[in-house]
């Protein structure tokens, strides 16, 4: 083998493992489906759970849009029929109490 070619061979091999190693620690972004789809798609098994009033969307205090789940009163029960996640989208759970349609509408 050539120096030339053993020297070209090195730096690949360098430019190769130097790659790899700037990947790690790195997330890769994740396509996430449109979180209004992800709520149409959930939100009537949702609502058939015992103490759930609602289903939207929502932020979380970062801003980032989240599914929001509206229970009538968290229960230690209740909050672990609910997920953590949905489609790669974070859910948080509110307790709003009973909620009604307004009246003479």
């Amino acid at each position: 083998m050539t120096r030339r070619r053993a020297l070209l061979l090195s730096l690949l091999l360098l430019a190769l493992v130097a790659a790899a190693c700037g990947k790690k620690g790195q997330e890769e972004a994740v396509e996430r489906p449109d979180i209004m789809g992800v709520v149409d798609a959930h939100a009537p098994r949702l609502i058939a759970i015992s103490g759930v009033a609602a289903v939207a969307v929502g932020a979380l205090d970062s801003g980032e849009p989240c599914v929001r789940i509206y229970v009538v009163e968290m229960t230690d029960s209740l909050r672990a029929q609910l997920p953590a996640t949905l489609d790669g989208w974070p859910v948080d759970v509110e307790e709003s109490g009973e909620i009604r349609p307004l009246e003479g509408g």
